[in-house]
């Protein structure tokens, strides 16, 4: 089971409205963030990221213009990006996945997931991508569950994707 789930952007659909908490604002990536970037995917049990590791992001076509962050105080809170990739399932089309998505444990419950995840939707949709898709693992209840409530529909290529997927869907009690 080393492949990631993987979830699908419905083509032409747009991403949810969403009101930032009182306090919190959105903005992109900037030069001065790379220390606190480095930060946040090391909070997010993500592996274990460096500047050298981070940079690989940044170093994307779409990056950094769409590397984004929920800020607290101006302080990064939430963060996730979008990079060009190749799918492994669909060689024909023009892919966009949306990444490395995570957010402080001392602000999460308040949407900050779901919010960064539609900015990011919103930001490849205005580029012109209609073709968007994230990977998840199996154990990241909590994301999957704002990933579906956002409105990602699960890619079922093969009878492991769909064994796995019933497992999660029965473990968040989820109508697969």
């Amino acid at each position: 089971m080393t492949d990631q789930l993987r979830m699908i952007w419905p083509e032409g659909r747009k991403p949810p409205l969403c009101i930032l908490p009182k306090g919190y604002s959105v903005r992109r990536f900037r030069p001065s963030d790379e220390q606190a970037y480095v930060r946040m995917l090391n909070r997010g049990d993500l592996g274990e990221w460096d500047l050298d590791r981070m940079r690989s992001i940044l170093e994307n076509p779409l990056a950094p213009g769409t590397v984004y962050f929920i800020t607290y105080n101006d302080v990064p809170v939430a963060t996730t990006c979008s990079q060009k990739q190749e799918s492994d399932w669909d060689d024909d089309l023009d892919w966009a996945e949306v990444g490395w998505v995570t957010v402080d444990p001392a602000h999460r419950g308040r949407g900050l997931g779901l919010i960064i995840c539609a900015v990011v939707v919103d930001q490849l949709q205005r580029l012109g991508y209609k073709h968007i898709y994230l990977k998840t693992d199996d154990w990241r209840l909590p994301a999957i569950k704002t990933y579906l409530r956002m409105g990602f529909q699960p890619l079922i290529n093969s009878d492991e994707m769909n064994t796995r997927w019933r497992a999660v869907a029965e473990k968040l009690d989820w109508s697969f």
